[in-house]
C-alpha cells in the first residue's frame, strides 16, 4: 500500500492543459471539478491501467482504474511488497521526504532507495544512522527522546537486549550525543545494516553471522 506525500511543484505539463500529448500517448485531466485527477491514453487507445510510466526522468503509475498515483490517497500495488511515495505532480520519491500535511502523521521524515521503495527499519544515510518504519509514523522531524532505546531481537533464540540511545529526528545516537562507535553492538551484533547516500543510492552494507534484528519500540 502507498502512503502519500505532499509535494509543491507539479509538471508544467499538468497545470496548464487538460490533455497534453506525451510522446505517442495523451495525458487526460478527469474526474470532478473539486477532485480532478490524471490518466494517460496510450498510443494503443487503452488506459495506462496498473501499470509505470517513465517520464521526463521521472517514474509515475496508474492505478486499476487509471488514476495517477499522487499524494492524496493511498494506493493500492498488485504484488508488490514495497511501500512507494508519490509528490502532488504524481513524481515517484527518491531519497529523503519529508511529509507535513498527511492525514496520518503531521511533519515526519521517510527516506526511499533510487527504485522508490521506502526503507524499513535501522539505515545508515551518508554516514549517520537512523531508524525509520513505514507503519507507525517514521522518524518526526520534530521530535527527540533523550532516553529512547534499540532494542536487538534474536529470531530463534527470541531472546531481547536493548541499546541506550537518543533519537533526535530520526537520527540516532548514543546517551551522551555522539555516533556510535564502530565495535557498538548496534554495529557488531545487528544481521544487516544498509549504507546509502542522500538520493538513494545503496553505498554500502553492514552484515554480521548472527540471528539479531535492530528494532525501535
Amino acid at each position: 500500500m502507498k502512503k502519500r506525500i505532499i509535494g509543491c511543484i507539479l509538471l508544467g505539463l499538468m497545470v496548464c492543459t487538460s490533455s497534453t500529448t506525451v510522446f505517442a500517448g495523451i495525458w487526460e485531466q478527469s474526474g470532478p471539478s473539486y477532485d480532478r485527477y490524471w490518466k494517460y491514453l496510450k498510443d494503443d487507445g487503452s488506459y495506462a491501467t496498473n501499470e509505470w510510466l517513465y517520464y521526463n526522468n521521472a517514474w509515475y503509475y496508474f492505478g486499476k482504474y487509471g488514476q495517477m498515483a499522487d499524494n492524496r490517497q493511498n494506493w493500492e500495488m498488485p504484488g508488490s511488497k514495497y511501500t512507494y511515495y508519490f509528490y502532488a505532480s504524481g513524481k515517484m520519491a527518491t531519497g529523503f521526504i519529508r511529509d507535513t500535511e498527511s492525514n496520518y502523521f503531521s511533519d515526519v521524515w521517510m527516506f526511499a532507495d533510487k527504485d522508490g521503495h521506502c526503507i524499513d527499519g535501522p539505515l545508515i544515510i551518508d554516514g549517520q544512522l537512523y531508524y525509520i518504519d513505514v507503519k507507525s509514523g517514521f522518524a518526526s522531524a520534530n521530535s527527540t527522546y533523550n532516553n529512547d532505546y534499540l532494542y536487538l531481537y534474536n529470531d530463534v533464540t527470541k531472546e531481547n537486549d536493548k541499546i541506550p540511545c537518543i533519537n533526535d529526528k530520526g537520527k540516532i545516537f548514543d546517551r551522551n550525543g555522539k555516533p556510535f562507535t564502530a565495535n557498538s553492538k548496534v554495529f557488531t551484533r545487528a544481521k544487516y545494516i544498509p549504507e546509502y547516500d542522500s538520493n538513494g543510492n545503496l553505498v554500502g552494507e553492514i552484515k554480521n553471522s548472527t540471528d539479531w534484528r535492530i528494532m525501535n519500540w
